[in-house]
């Protein structure tokens, strides 16, 4: 990825919305709904499901959610260097999307990814994708 590359996260509610052959589906999220196919899973931006699970138990506030999902991908930073760059490459010029389940308006890990991954990676772009 030389050049300035731009990526899209949504949530999977837009799936169906997106134009068919035009993007390369990465699911980020703990699990991914079984009526939908996705073209990677990227393992290492995926939260620790007993953060998600704290979290949606108000067991911990979004700023504990932000910190412990931020350790997760600090301690995966070079592997994920490396698997943006694959899925760039699979990609094939689709536009690559990233996908979890809560709506755009709420808070969402995703959200932390994209702004994480563009601070680290001085060739990146990643933002929400508006239909």
């Amino acid at each position: 990825m030389s050049k300035k590359v731009r990526m899209y996260t949504t949530y999977y509610g837009y799936h169906s919305l997106l134009e068919k052959g035009k993007f390369y589906h990465v699911s980020i999220s703990c699990a991914t709904p079984k009526n939908i196919q996705v073209d990677f899973q990227l393992n290492e931006a995926k939260p620790e499901w007993n953060t998600v699970k704290r979290h949606k138990e108000k067991w911990i506030d979004d700023a504990q959610y932000y910190i412990e999902y931020l350790q997760k991908l600090q301690k995966n930073k070079a592997i994920l260097a490396k698997r943006l760059v694959d899925i760039y490459r699979r990609a094939n010029g689709k536009k690559v999307v990233f996908y979890c389940y809560e709506t755009p308006d709420k808070f969402c890990h995703r959200h932390i990814f994209a702004k994480i991954m563009t601070s680290w990676f001085n060739n990146l772009e990643i933002q929400e994708y508006h239909i």
